[in-house]
């Protein structure tokens, strides 16, 4: 099983992913949109959510349907303890995040930011917690160590009960805060 690294949820394959994600919100719904998925090059079909509702899987064919049916069959959710079978919709939504949070982090990158990721109270999995660049001046980019110290000092908005800082692949989304467990 390989683990997510935005959102810890784990696959039976990396290869499926999100492409040409578009924004369809509106003024009226909630946030809605529709993306291209893959299984490596090959398309299956797209994920799409109205606003109102679940996020769906429009297959391409009835053999992209069993592909996705048997992902989603051997992935497991971050918060599932018991390791059963998660609903399908649960995981269209973790992909999208996980697009999301890939997104923000290689923007960050390019940019020579660094990425904060905070969840506020209230935060609900499927909303996405905030994602804060930071800049740290001086020195070469990147240096992680000097990020986290920067990062340790950062005023957050209010109410916020989880921050972390990513530290590249290999490292991944270290917790600031609350302070991780030393002991």
């Amino acid at each position: 099983m390989i683990v997510l690294p935005h959102t810890g949820m784990g696959v039976p394959r990396a290869c499926v992913h999100l492409t040409q994600v578009e924004d369809l919100t509106t003024l009226v719904d909630g946030p809605a949109w529709r993306a291209r998925l893959h299984d490596g090059p090959i398309l299956l079909g797209h994920l799409a959510n109205d606003g109102n509702g679940a996020t769906v899987f429009e297959a391409e064919d009835r053999s992209a349907r069993r592909a996705m049916d048997d992902f989603v069959a051997g992935c497991r959710l971050p918060w599932d303890r018991e390791n059963t079978e998660p609903l399908a919709e649960f995981v269209y939504d973790l992909l999208k995040i996980e697009h999301d949070q890939a997104t923000a982090v290689a923007t960050a990158h390019r940019q020579c930011r660094y990425l904060i990721r905070a969840a506020p109270l209230g935060f609900e999995m499927y909303d996405g917690p905030m994602m804060l660049p930071l800049t740290v001046a001086g020195g070469v980019f990147p240096d992680y160590r000097r990020a986290y110290e920067a990062a340790l000092r950062t005023e957050l908005p209010p109410r916020v009960f989880r921050v972390e800082l990513w530290m590249g692949q290999t490292r991944g989304w270290v917790r600031i805060r609350p302070a991780p467990d030393v002991s």
